[in-house]
């Protein structure tokens, strides 16, 4: 595949935008790399290209890429990327959208997008065939870890505020959560996931409240899901149980 243009890494205001950005990267990636090491990652930050000095991680080279959107990822995906597993690692990842190299909310929800559709499926295919060999990437998603990894988004937003991928793509997150349910397959990670939406469903209670509604109006969205009677029985228990446990105080 071809390289996409990368004519912007020339724009002075991009370089001094990037060099603000490189600036957080470098104080934690260069406690695990060398000088020269470090120098090619730098230089392929900046520029896109390697320089053939140090090699550059597969997850280095698909998030330090200048250019991040679809075509950026697809060339790096198709001709810079080793590890065809890559793929399905982001795929989870995705969720958090690594704001530490993706500062910009538009960008990780760009990069989460790469990876799923409108809503949840379990079937994945990648978009090009992944690496060396060429291959189209299939993942049967495991929709308890995904749900995970989105509840632990969703603390953050409901205990700290912070925004997330999840209140930007709501509608994938209520079709993932119509699947909760307890099966018995991971007794460790249904019980994790459990504790976490108990913590989101006890700030859902609380941000119910008049005064604090506007903060957070995926609280009230994900409220009426669970009023509706959408949601998979074992959810619809717990929130009648923190609703009661409301009460009492």
């Amino acid at each position: 595949m071809t390289i996409p243009d990368l004519g912007f890494t020339n724009d002075e205001t991009w370089k001094n935008q990037r060099e603000i950005l490189w600036a957080h990267i470098e104080v934690e990636i260069k406690k695990n790399l060398r000088k020269k090491e470090l120098a090619s990652v730098k230089n392929y930050f900046f520029t896109g290209n390697l320089d053939g000095g140090y090699p550059v991680s597969d997850n280095s080279l698909i998030l330090y890429f200048p250019r991040q959107d679809f075509e950026g990822w697809d060339y790096v995906f198709s001709t810079l990327v080793k590890k065809v597993d890559r793929f399905e690692h982001n795929f989870y990842y995705s969720v958090y959208g690594y704001p530490d190299v993706m500062p910009e909310m538009n960008t990780r929800v760009l990069f989460f997008d790469y990876f799923h559709a409108e809503t949840f499926s379990p079937s994945i295919r990648s978009r090009i065939p992944i690496g060396k060999e060429g291959v189209v990437v299939e993942i049967n998603a495991n929709k308890y870890r995904l749900m995970g990894f989105f509840l632990s988004d969703l603390v953050a937003l409901m205990e700290k505020g912070k925004e997330t991928i999840c209140e930007n793509r709501v509608r994938y997150f209520f079709s993932l959560l119509s699947e909760f349910d307890l099966d018995g397959t991971d007794k460790n990670m249904e019980e994790r996931n459990m504790r976490l939406f108990r913590r989101i469903l006890v700030q859902c209670v609380k941000k119910s409240d008049p005064d604090d509604a506007s903060k957070l109006s995926f609280a009230k969205d994900l409220a009426h899901f669970l009023e509706s009677h959408k949601a998979p029985q074992a959810l619809l228990d717990l929130w009648s149980e923190v609703k009661q446990e409301k009460e009492v105080e």
